[in-house]
């Protein structure tokens, strides 16, 4: 998934629409971390003007390698068992490995994010959004949105100034 939205956010940049590319990225970044094509695109993105305000959810650890931790580290608390407190560390380990993919991806899903697709202005901050920019989503009403920028401010949006990229509907 991450490959292919990097395609498609290359293309979109390619042919000029920055707001497509950067929503492009978003989607990717949603997919397993690290990808080099994703990366690399998002920093010709970022270089573009595009992604302000983008925090990729989720730590940049692959589900595989949380899943080998989980499954290591019960296996060093058996062979530290004299020693309680090692044990117990690596027994907790086991546990955070276990937990992190299904929280991070919880959380992750509940952050509704946007692409700001045309420059607009944030009604109630006094701030201009630029094509590109990257927007939490925290509410919504009748052809508007309220959205929080990369500086934290909030305000509300036109609904056809965004391209919706993630989270709920």
């Amino acid at each position: 998934r991450p490959a292919l939205a990097a395609r498609l956010a290359w293309a979109e940049l390619r042919a000029g629409t920055l707001p497509q590319a950067a929503a492009w990225v978003v989607l990717g970044e949603q997919g397993p971390p690290r990808d080099p094509a994703l990366s690399w695109v998002a920093d010709r993105v970022r270089e573009s003007g595009g992604l302000t305000g983008d925090r990729p959810a989720g730590l940049p650890v692959r589900p595989l390698e949380w899943a080998l931790l989980a499954l290591l580290a019960p296996l060093a608390a058996a062979l530290l068992w004299p020693r309680r407190l090692a044990s117990g560390v690596a027994l907790a380990l086991a546990l955070v490995a276990a937990l992190v993919g299904p929280v991070t991806g919880l959380l992750a899903g509940r952050a509704e994010r946007a692409v700001v697709a045309v420059s607009t202005p944030l009604a109630g901050a006094g701030v201009e959004l630029e094509p590109g920019e990257v927007v939490r989503v925290l509410a919504r009403r009748t052809g508007q949105v309220q959205v929080a920028a990369a500086s934290g401010v909030e305000g509300w949006v036109p609904e056809p100034a965004l391209l919706p990229v993630g989270g709920p509907s």
